[in-house]
């Protein structure tokens, strides 16, 4: 079967893989074969490095056909597409990957008329490139005209005659060093506006910012607006066909400014129809049908938009990602005439704000999973076979699935552009928070643990497909199995299946608990286990060489880890596990990392039957006979990050790993007062409100629909869950704080707090010892070292505290207890506790009752 070359938006892929200079010399021969001799071509390119590579295959696919070719140089997709119409060629070529890495590089081809090629017309160029019949003969000319691109500067001045504008608007413009570089900022300029220009050269690695323009990526943009004090900015993508922008309080958003700019034109036009793709949300439908205004969806790319947007003679033409394609000027995306055409219709920035302040809110998200070019149809195969579950009202498969429900959507459908799956959903209320089981922060729950947003297993999950990974194997427990399955089920690029391991009897019995599911090569790996995609790199990297029949982490320590220590020749192969010997007995400094591969499971399986210990390390013993049988386990040594969940402190040391791997980010939904202050790598969920005289100081996460009260102050690696609300005058300082979560003029220093908790005001969780000396905690009858002089309170869920309540260094809560006001507590309390003065306390067996619907009206009220 002849895979097709196009994808929703021309030929896309990574330069000399899926995009050689065979393949682009053999579609610019196509595409001069189905063009009449002597046609006149004019062709551009973006910033990218492979440019010259590329434009030179396809230059010479069109002169081998007697095509000429004016080369326009580094110019954006909406020049080259208006002056391939206005200077009369018979087509254009643009040379980009549009919003993709720099590694990636494309081709996109338009019609005299400047619309892009439809499907029709990309089918007919394939099966002339596969069946070779190219015409050829004469050969055409070539020739540089690089200053044509100011053309579009004459077209647009007379386009927007009758345009009245605000040029007091300070404007920041971020061409984000791709093909609007040097360009967009003059156009701006010579139309008489205030602009500040940024990654303002072309330059392809993009060193700026990356070529795709979201909420994520436009982070250093924001900061430096601010700084500017500008009022709006105006963001390109790599071939400035997309257009983003921000204004003093972050990202404006995709969908809100495709509903803001749509409303504008069909209110400038008289025209009532909106065309836009089956990504795009329900904000549009609701931002225009005051005004009369109707949307009409097609396929996904901007070439289905232009032409559904010609069909119903449409005042605009949408794609939610940036994309505008507005009739007055052509059939095209102008990301240029687009930015224009919002500046014609605001007198000040804040206006578009204002609007969306009297729409009803919605909630719209998307996510992009990594699935091959190759695995795209068996995945949506198989995401089709279980579209029953989901219940929807109607389902629509005009380009992926999209799912209808009575208040809500989701679409899944492959990318056409990258190997992705990508999956859009949006309703009218936010129900994708999840909690923590109720008992609170106990050892099976660990990898259920959220982190940024995520629980541990999918981050686990995402390393594991990034190392190209796809058939897993989940062993969980009945308290959790509901919960995996759930957050598995929203992963559709891989293959799932579950065991499930009734008793907690260690590995060896989770192995064989799944042995139906076993057979040849295996990774085995604790979820428990943080670490960075590097291991499965080394992991596989020694797999690779064949040299042994299993494979294993190590990881070198400095002090001792009460863990499973790994003994090894000088050839790194293992020659005995001692599994936690006393501190001082380590037969070396490597500790047993589960990150473990076994090329015959069978084997495996075998050995550990042959195991008669009942203890729990019957998988590492297996594993010692396995070694004095004559078999070859290598040990990978491994030194990047690597952190164990073992006790809560642990939590710590994941929380800065991963807040130190992700960028600060304020979500568009967010709502932050001009009076607060957000400074560093600081990430903030969907609807969060941030009151005045707040100060948040990154590294920090603020979850979703949280409330940071006012004068409260956020800083030093803190990780502060869902739905909680941080009250007035409160500090939270290097700690992991739960879902829905309650305090007021409180002091949380480096704690680790479960769901539900509520601290009366004035509780502070001390975290420094008077001594200066290490925090230890007690765990029976031993004190566990936690290697820290500054450790504050492990609180599990549902706990409360009266007001100026203390609690000292170290100290854990169990869940459903309640410390009494004035109360300094000294001792650790068993779940279910409550004590209400120094000399004693009372065991209360119910949980504690919290009143949600007096929650959500303080919740409003500190909104207001």
């Amino acid at each position: 079967m002849k895979r097709p070359i196009f994808g929703t938006s021309g030929v896309r892929g990574v330069v000399n893989q899926d995009l050689t200079p065979a393949l682009c010399t053999g579609v610019g021969m196509a595409l001069g074969t189905i063009l009449p001799e002597g046609s006149a071509v004019c062709l551009g390119t973006d910033s990218r490095l492979s440019r010259e590579l590329i434009k030179q295959a396809v230059i010479k696919g069109l002169a081998e056909c007697n095509i000429n070719v004016a080369d326009l140089g580094i110019v954006p997709t909406p020049a080259l597409a208006l002056l391939t119409r206005e200077m009369g060629f018979d087509a254009g070529v643009m040379i980009t990957a549009s919003h993709n890495p720099p590694e990636f590089n494309g081709i996109k081809l338009f019609n005299a008329n400047s619309i892009g090629f439809d499907r029709t017309q990309e089918v007919e160029i394939e099966d002339i490139f596969y069946s070779g019949k190219f015409r050829t003969g004469k050969s055409g000319q070539v020739e540089k005209v690089p200053r044509m691109k100011w053309k579009y500067l004459d077209f647009i001045k007379k386009s927007i005659q009758g345009f009245e504008f605000n040029r007091s608007l300070k404007l920041m413009v971020d061409a984000g060093n791709g093909a609007a570089a040097g360009f967009a900022s003059e156009i701006f300029k010579k139309l008489g506006f205030k602009v500040i220009a940024v990654n303002d050269v072309p330059d392809g690695r993009f060193p700026g910012r990356n070529p795709e323009p979201k909420e994520d990526t436009l982070t250093g943009t924001i900061a430096f607006l601010r700084q500017k004090n500008a009022d709006l900015a105006i963001c390109f993508d790599g071939d400035a066909d997309r257009v983003v922008f921000c204004d003093q309080k972050g990202f404006l958003g995709f969908n809100e400014m495709v509903a803001f700019i749509s409303r504008s034109l069909i209110k400038t036009t008289g025209k009532k129809m909106v065309a836009t793709t089956i990504e795009t949300g329900m904000l549009l439908d609701l931002a225009i049908e005051d005004i009369g205004g109707k949307v009409i969806r097609g396929k996904v790319g901007d070439v289905y938009a232009a032409h559904l947007a010609r069909e119903y003679d449409a005042a605009i033409g949408v794609e939610s990602v940036g994309v505008y394609i507005i009739p007055a000027v052509g059939y095209y995306p102008d990301s240029i005439f687009a930015a224009l055409t919002l500046l014609s219709s605001i007198r000040e920035a804040d206006e578009i704000r204002d609007y969306f302040r009297t729409v009803p809110r919605l909630y719209f998200d998307k996510n992009k999973i990594y699935c091959p070019n190759e695995l795209k149809s068996r995945a949506m195969e198989r995401i089709k076979q279980k579209s029953a579950s989901l219940s929807a009202v109607n389902i629509n498969e005009l380009d992926g699935l999209r799912f209808e429900f009575s208040d809500a959507w989701m679409l899944i459908r492959a990318s056409g552009t990258e190997p992705a799956i990508r999956v859009l959903a949006e309703s009218r209320s936010n129900t994708d928070t999840d909690q923590l089981l109720s008992k609170g922060i106990t050892s099976e729950d660990k990898f259920l643990l959220n982190f940024i947003g995520k629980t541990l297993l999918e981050h686990q999950i995402d390393i594991a497909l990034k190392a190209g990974l796809r058939d897993f194997v989940i062993i969980g427990n009945p308290g959790n199995m509901k919960q995996i399955e759930s957050i598995t089920g929203a992963v559709k690029v891989a293959n799932f299946e579950f065991a499930l391991q009734r008793q907690p009897l260690g590995i060896a019995d989770a192995l064989k608990c799944a042995a139906t599911y076993l057979d040849g090569e295996i990774l085995v790996v604790n979820p428990n286990d943080v670490f960075t995609l590097s291991a499965y790199k080394k992991l596989l990297h020694d797999y690779n060489s064949g040299l042994a029949s299993s494979y294993m982490l190590g990881y070198e320590v400095n002090q001792y880890f009460p863990g499973g220590y790994l003994a090894i020749n000088a050839n790194s192969e293992l020659t005995h596990i001692v599994e936690k010997p006393d501190p001082g007995t380590e037969p070396g400094n490597l500790i047993n990392i589960l990150l473990h591969l076994h090329t015959d499971t069978g084997k495996l399986l075998e050995y550990i039957d042959r195991v008669t210990t009942t203890r729990d390390d019957v998988y590492e013993s297996a594993m010692d006979s396995m070694v004095k049988n004559g078999y070859k386990i290598k040990v990978v040594r491994y030194n990047d990050f690597w952190a164990p969940i073992k006790y809560p402190w642990h939590l710590f040391d994941i929380v800065k790993h991963f807040l130190d791997n992700s960028d600060g980010h304020i979500a568009t939904s967010a709502s932050i007062s001009d009076r607060a202050t957000i400074t560093g790598n600081v990430i903030i969920d969907e609807n969060v409100r941030v009151l005045e005289n707040t100060v948040i100081r990154g590294p920090a996460y603020i979850g979703q629909n949280t409330v940071i009260g006012n004068s409260v102050l956020v800083r030093d690696y803190s990780h502060i869950g869902n739905n909680c609300v941080v009250g007035f005058s409160t500090e939270v300082k290097c700690s992991y704080v739960g879902d829905s979560c309650w305090f007021h003029s409180c002091y949380i220093g480096d704690s680790i707090i479960g769901n539900a908790c509520s601290f009366g005001a004035g509780t502070v969780t001390a975290n420094f010892r008077f001594d200066e000396k290490e925090v230890g905690v007690k765990y029976g009858d031993q004190v566990m070292p936690t290697g820290r002089d500054k450790m504050g309170a492990i609180i599990g869920n549902n706990c409360k505290t009266g007001i100026n309540a203390s609690i000292l260094p170290g100290r854990r809560m169990g869940p459903n207890s309640i410390v009494g006001s004035h109360v300094c507590l000294m001792t650790d309390l068993e779940p279910g506790t409550t004590i209400l003065n120094q000399s004693g306390y009372q065991v209360i067996t119910n949980e504690i009752e919290l009143d949600e619907a007096k929650k959500e009206e303080l919740k409003n009220k500190l909104g207001k």
